[in-house]
């Protein structure tokens, strides 16, 4: 007996990859925001204590 083929699950399957992929960009880019905001800060310390000569 051949299956039939059934493209509501195929739906169903696209639209997990595609929440499952959302869902770990969207973390990737909080990290790397937090990140960047690190590397910001640090650039600001860095130009103070120039400023103040040490």
């Amino acid at each position: 007996m051949k299956r039939s083929f059934n493209p509501l699950m195929l739906i169903f399957f696209a639209l997990f990859v595609y929440v499952v992929y959302c869902f770990f960009a969207y973390k990737d880019t909080r990290m790397y925001r937090a990140e960047l905001e690190m590397l910001k800060k640090q650039a600001q310390e860095k130009l103070k204590r120039e400023e103040l000569g040490f």
